[in-house]
């Protein structure tokens, strides 16, 4: 079966105005997404709207896989243990969750660091979440290019991460 993939999505010019950093990151999050959909063999539909909640939808020829959040951290899965937890924001945590139940697949958060994947499934495919997590208000870095802002961020512990595969060597 082949697989096909969607290009990254497209993101309004205002969101990163030295353009360079979103643009590696986004290129660092379609090439995790590609890893991830051609080894689980489902097919990702990504979202083209800059305004989504979440970046994309698994399928197979016949369902819904998952819902996916991916992001990109320039960190290794030694500093994600060390830290105990990973944090992202409530809200696409949030956003994961209801599209989860309302689609009736598991929502995963993808994560792709420097040394590898890693994974959380957040959900079942009824959208029970399979694990507590702590939501805590903080401040957290505005956007690609820097800056502050104060949000609610969820915090993903480490005993609930999935390893995926050292990868970037695999592209």
């Amino acid at each position: 079966m082949a697989i096909k993939f969607a290009p990254p999505p497209i993101r309004p010019k205002n969101q990163d105005p030295k353009g360079k950093k979103k643009t590696e990151a986004l290129a660092t999050e379609a090439r995790a997404r590609m890893l991830y959909a051609s080894h689980t063999e489902t097919l990702a539909c990504v979202s083209q709207n800059p305004y989504s909640r979440l970046d994309c939808i698994l399928h197979d020829l016949h369902s819904i896989r998952a819902v996916v959040e991916i992001k990109s951290r320039t960190i290794s899965r030694d500093k994600i243990r060390e830290y105990g937890s990973y944090l992202i924001s409530s809200h696409k945590i949030d956003a994961g969750v209801n599209t989860s139940k309302a689609l009736g697949a598991p929502f995963i958060c993808i994560v792709a660091l420097d040394d590898g994947i890693i994974t959380w499934v957040v959900t079942s495919k009824g959208g029970k979440k399979l694990f507590k997590y702590d939501v805590e208000e903080r401040e957290m870095q505005k956007n690609v290019n820097g800056g502050k802002k104060v949000g609610e961020v969820a915090l993903l512990p480490v005993e609930e991460m999935n390893e995926f595969i050292p990868w970037r060597d695999k592209l």
